[in-house]
């Protein structure tokens, strides 16, 4: 959770509200984040392959279980 936060510059509030479907590769689309603003934000391959494989094992459509 910290490196995601770190390496992408999201908000907390942002993460929590984050969906397998948000995730392509290094792209994170961020739906209705500050401002009920869209937004990219890029992250690094290492960052890329952990979330990718957090989205194939979960079993909600939530990044994160809560």
């Amino acid at each position: 959770i910290l490196r995601l936060l770190y390496a992408s510059g999201m908000r907390v509030s942002e993460l929590v509200n984050l969906n397998k479907r948000d995730i392509e590769g290094q792209k994170i689309h961020i739906r209705g984040g500050k401002g009920a603003k869209d937004r990219l934000v890029f992250v690094d391959d290492e960052t890329s392959n952990m979330l990718e494989e957090r989205k194939n094992n979960g079993e909600t459509e939530k990044i994160l279980p809560f």
